[in-house]
Formats: structure tokens, sequence, C-alpha cells
């Protein structure tokens, strides 16, 4: 399939700001010098192609502007200026940027695409928290409930005891610590 990058670059009115749309990413990386990030994982990297073909990125010019996400630019084939190709395919763009108000005092996180790929929808979660000051935020605690009973049977005759329990589930789930057990349920927390 041969494709052509098509690159808009326009700057924003007003700010040290330009933008390149009508792109298609891959290796989506969430920064960590971003305080931003609460649900999602900073640090961490979308291996692959990011969907959808029509993506805007960021590129600021002034230290008011810190990406929150950043992505390369996928090729698939020629283009008519091999250069353009090179340049865009080399460099690290960003997908979500932070504005910190450095211009007009108002802080504000763009998004270059819509939601339909699950991790801006993610970030959006996170930028709902960072930007209200953690006013529209939701506890990070999660809880699992077990029904040890149909987990696994005991065998007839034997009795089983607490500690049997507590083994027996550590093995089945990965990762997680038992926090409040009783003979039949016991109630389990992920631990990241």
């Amino acid at each position: 399939m041969n494709t052509t990058i098509a690159v808009c670059c326009v700057k924003v009115k007003d700010f040290p700001l330009f933008i390149h749309s009508r792109l298609s990413l891959h290796d989506y990386y969430v920064s960590s010098e971003s305080s931003v990030a609460r649900i999602t994982r900073a640090d961490r990297t979308y291996i692959g192609k990011v969907p959808g073909s029509s993506w805007t990125v960021f590129v600021g010019n002034h230290s008011t502007y810190v990406p929150v996400s950043l992505a390369r630019v996928n090729t698939l084939s020629e283009s008519k200026d091999d250069n353009i190709a090179a340049e865009l395919t080399d460099t690290v763009y960003s997908p979500v940027i932070l504005d910190r108000g450095g211009h007009d005092g108002i802080r504000r996180l763009l998004f270059g695409a819509g939601f339909e790929f699950w991790l801006h929808r993610m970030l959006f979660l996170d930028a709902l928290s960072f930007l209200s000051h953690g006013q529209l935020s939701q506890p990070l605690d999660r809880f699992i409930l077990v029904d040890i009973d149909d987990v696994f049977m005991g065998h007839s005759g034997f009795r089983v005891t607490e500690a049997d329990i507590v083994v027996r589930v550590f093995y089945m789930v990965y990762n997680f610590t038992v926090v409040n057990y009783c003979s039949t349920k016991a109630a389990v927390t992920i631990l990241d």
C-alpha cells in the first residue's frame, strides 16, 4: 500500500505553537516529564501503528509547552520529497501537549485526535484530574472479590485451612495481596 505524507504545518495565531496535521503515527509514548499522568503509566510505549490516520501533532516553541505524549510519524512508502519523509520519521512529535498558561494564564491540554485510541481516553481522565486540581477524580483503589469456592474444590475428607486459601489464590492471580478473607470469600487488591 503506497501512501504519501501530506504535511500541513501551521502556526497557531498569537502562540509559539506549531501543528502538523493529517499524519499517521506509531510507537506512542507517555512522557514522564509531564505531571499530568495519574491513571496512565508514564515511561511506557505503545509499540506499533496507532489507530487512525489523521493525527495532529504539536511542536511548542516555548517553555510553557510540555509534551504529555510522544510518537513517531508512520511512513509506509515513498513520498515525493524523501528529505521531508526522513525528517518526519526521525523526529518525535507530541500528540498531546500541556500548555502551562505562560502566555495567557490559562492552563490547557491539547489533544491531536479524538478518543478512538484507548490511551487518549485515559489521558483525558488524567487531564480532568490535573486541570481541576483533583476535584474531578476518583480514588485509585480498586478491589476484586474472589469467591474461593468457585476458584477450587477441596478433596473429600480434607479440611481446607485459611493458609491453603491464601496460597492457592496467590498462585492463581498474578501480583496481588489478600487484604481480608474469611472461610469462603477473599477481598484482594491489585498492587502496582
